[in-house]
């Protein structure tokens, strides 16, 4: 069996989402997949609360009903990750919105239960896309789900068996669980609604990415994060693939970019300042500069490798293959901050660039925070956020084995600029790669349906 590394996934609730961003109309922007569609997803389910007499709801205003939504359902929603993930269906975008029909609450078993309509923008395989619905569980109340043999519902590992990552492993299919069908969860039908807009030949700005020379930032991610990190010859799977990765780039580069150790000291906050986590090359390929930085976080938050590739180095390109750490790697807020506090290190960039997020699951954390941030930082002149940035994610658990792969996939993709190609023969080409080494990755882009404007 296959093991796959939890990229991670940030929940619903977490993300801090308010009563109006709830109400929000869905946004759906044009994108590209292969082997997975963009849809609108409905389906209806109930809450069930621990009152017992409907009157306890009756004078609430309208305010105080959305705080009751955001805080007792929408956390639920955390959960439809489990079985989509484990059933390898699809992920959700972290736009969601949750209707509580109250006027219809009704009392079962002693306990008042409140209808809902759920409204989301899912990313599923182009198999359920054709049949356009699909059953999938949903829990009633996060009391029910924290049952006496809960762990038996996620994974087996006992590191994924904590509440921090049970909502991202659960499925009551899973080989004993306690969970009972209209006790503890119902299944709903999920109804597919309007696809959006799959683009068929755009290509990046190359033109925009050559302007004084090509930077790009290939990063890979420990499975374990040592004390002592040796990347020449850490045994952990993910600095495996980094050193495959680093050889196979050595021997199709190496005769026209020359290469130099990268260091820790180049990032702040290290402990080892002349421990060696990376190889930087350089030259000139068809007359241009190029500089490929080639990375592993040893030693050295991927947080702060992303920071200081895109908003101190302004790199063109940045790539990163490893965990998402649950939705926390790369979080936009935490990113905001950095911006925020230090100014004079970090910076957007007046320039066009592009980020492939190829950790797990990426398509739901790392995506539209990204764009929103740019929106905010345009002064209207992109309120979409996708002028100056393309972002390249995953809708599905990645597999450390296929990173070497997938990387020489993504720099092939920049560094031969003279033959350009388009996104969508970089997914097809993941996605084919993939199959061949038995494996199902789902692969999108967002952001291109501008370029070339």
């Amino acid at each position: 069996m296959l093991r796959f590394v939890l990229a991670g996934l940030i929940s619903f609730h977490a993300l801090g989402m308010t009563s109006s961003a709830l109400a929000a109309p869905l946004r759906p922007s044009k994108f590209h997949s292969a082997m997975g569609r963009e849809r609108e997803v409905m389906f209806t389910s109930y809450f069930r609360s621990q009152e017992r007499d409907t009157r306890a709801f009756a004078n609430l205003n309208e305010r105080q009903r959305r705080e009751f939504e955001e805080r007792e359902i929408l956390p639920l929603m955390d959960f439809l990750f489990g079985p989509l993930t484990h059933r390898t269906l699809g992920n959700p975008q972290r736009t969601a919105r949750i209707d509580a029909d109250w006027n219809n609450l009704r009392v079962r078993e002693g306990r008042v239960e409140i209808p809902y309509r759920y409204v989301g923008l899912w990313l599923v395989n182009k198999q359920l896309s054709r049949i356009g619905e699909f059953d999938l569980p949903v829990p009633v109340s996060l009391e029910n789900v924290y049952s006496p043999a809960w762990k038996r519902c996620g994974d087996s590992d006992p590191e994924h068996q904590t509440r921090a990552f049970y909502w991202y492993f659960w499925d009551p299919e899973r080989t004993g669980c306690d969970h009972r069908e209209g006790r503890d969860y119902v299944t709903v039908r999920v109804r597919l609604g309007r696809e959006t807009i799959n683009q068929t030949n755009t290509m990046p700005e190359y033109a925009k990415l050559l302007e004084g020379g090509l930077r790009m930032t290939i990063a890979f991610g420990y499975a374990k994060d040592p004390l002592d990190p040796n990347p020449a010859a850490d045994p952990d799977e993910g600095v495996d693939e980094f050193r495959a990765f680093v050889s196979d780039f050595r021997r199709k580069y190496g005769a026209v970019l020359a290469s130099q150790p990268i260091r820790q000291g180049e990032y702040r906050y290290v402990a080892q300042p002349n421990k060696i986590i990376g190889e930087r090359f350089t030259g000139k390929l068809n007359g241009v500069d190029v500089t490929v930085n080639i990375v592993v976080a040893a030693g050295v938050d991927q947080m702060d490798i992303f920071a200081k590739s895109y908003a101190h180095d302004h790199d063109d390109v940045f790539a990163w293959f490893g965990h998402s750490r649950v939705g926390g790697a790369f979080d936009a807020d935490t990113f905001r901050s950095m911006l925020r506090e230090d100014p004079q290190y970090y910076s957007l960039a007046n320039s066009y660039q592009v980020i492939y997020w190829g950790g797990c699951n990426s398509y739901s954390y790392y995506t539209q925070p990204f764009f929103e941030l740019r929106a905010e930082t345009s002064g209207g002149r992109d309120p979409r956020g996708t002028k100056l940035l393309d972002i390249v994610a995953n809708g599905l658990p990645s597999y450390f084995m296929f990173n070497a792969a997938n990387a020489m996939i993504t720099a092939d993709m920049f560094l031969n600029f003279q033959q350009p190609k388009t996104y969508q023969s970089m997914i097809q080409s993941i996605e084919s790669i993939a199959a061949r080494m038995g494996l199902m990755v789902l692969s999108v882009v967002l952001g291109d349906e501008d370029n070339g404007e």
